[in-house]
């Protein structure tokens, strides 16, 4: 059980420590502590890769900031100083922070730790015991319910905090009648084939499709729907509050994620569904494990089996019901204020020495 103490009993510094440089997803937790004076050190631990990519791209900026993180990484190891570790399971960085797990709080997304089921379809006995003693008894944020509970089962202290989202006023939101988004990566996964068959469907005439993103399968994805009676528009990889424009005006959002077997990925959660949500869009989505915990099915958004389930709600109509709900499900689970009072819930509860 958590309890709420006060921040201010321990030095304000807290690191960040990712492998993937996803500053979005502590958007809610470092706007409230730099709020309260905390000093927040970003550290990305994806060093030989970064390397790589410096050379490549004779890049002198990105080449320098792997020596920056080296140094923040021991300035946190040798201190007393506490941390948000956002690392991959059978990451093998665990065997370093596994000396100071009572002073960091583990960020994950992940619910299934049976074997062969980790990222990438990683395995190895040794880092499974490592990860073991890791995850026993250390205090994890979480990104679901259901990552919460699974940490629980293995011994962690966990909550589950979600991803926070900019809260939007409905009334200043101008639908545009049989609007429809999709925002993400173009790829296999996110559904791309799904949204290529719902946009050539006869039944799609007459609707406009904003899809913001990129990927590999932007090419497939224009040409394939080259003869469509629906509108297109492609807008590629655009910033948040771009993306939060379009979707006030759009009336759905199309959430297609499907599980990529070869690397075990699978949509844990869904930024884009909490910001269409958000946005007061009708939110459908296939049945993935973050979609599903997020969308109450025909209250505050549509869970479909399949591409030909989602054209038939697209017809049915926009429902202004569903949408105040959505919204209201954002601003009370999903609001920057929401989510950082989550994440004080656990980092308070984590010790430190002076």
């Amino acid at each position: 059980m958590y309890a709420n103490r006060n921040l201010g009993e321990v030095r304000k510094k807290i690191y960040i420590i990712h492998e993937y440089g996803a500053k979005r997803h502590f958007i809610a937790i470092d706007d409230r502590l730099r709020s309260e004076g905390y000093h927040i050190i970003y550290t990305n631990l994806n060093f030989t890769k970064r390397f790589i990519k410096a050379i490549l791209k004779m890049s002198v900026k990105d080449l320098m900031s792997i020596p920056r993180d080296l140094r923040n990484l021991a300035l946190y190891l040798f201190s007393n100083d506490r941390a948000i570790i956002a690392i991959a399971p059978l990451n093998l960085w665990a065997a370093v922070f596994i000396f100071s797990k009572n002073r960091h709080t583990y960020f994950t997304s992940w619910i299934d730790w049976r074997r062969g089921m980790y990222p990438h379809a990683r395995s190895n006995v040794i880092l499974e015991i490592i990860w073991k003693i890791y995850i026993n008894q250390i205090h994890a944020a979480c990104v679901t319910e259901k990552s919460a509970h699974k940490l629980q089962t293995m011994g962690a202290k966990s909550l589950a905090v979600g991803h926070a989202v900019e809260t939007v006023d409905l009334k200043e939101n101008v639908k545009i009648p049989k609007s429809v988004a999709f925002v993400g990566r173009i790829e296999k996964e996110k559904g791309i084939l799904d949204l290529i068959e719902i946009i050539n469907s006869t039944l799609s005439a007459g609707f406009t499709f904003h899809v913001m993103g990129d990927g590999s399968l932007k090419k497939l994805l224009e040409t394939s729907c080259r003869n469509s009676k629906a509108e297109i528009i492609m807008y590629g990889h655009i910033g948040e509050n771009d993306v939060m424009n379009v979707l006030k005006n759009c009336e759905f959002l199309l959430s297609l994620s499907q599980r990529n077997p070869k690397t075990n990925w699978e949509e844990l959660f869904g930024i884009n569904i909490i910001q269409g949500m958000s946005a007061g869009c009708n939110v459908v989505t296939l049945p993935a494990p973050g979609p599903s915990e997020i969308i109450s099915d025909g209250i505050n958004g549509h869970i479909v089996e399949d591409a030909e389930s989602a054209l038939r709600i697209l017809n049915n109509g926009y429902d202004v019901s569903l949408a105040k709900a959505a919204s209201e499900c954002v601003k009370y689970n999903y609001s920057y204020k929401a989510v950082a009072d989550k994440w004080l819930r656990v980092l308070s509860n984590i010790s430190v020495k002076a």
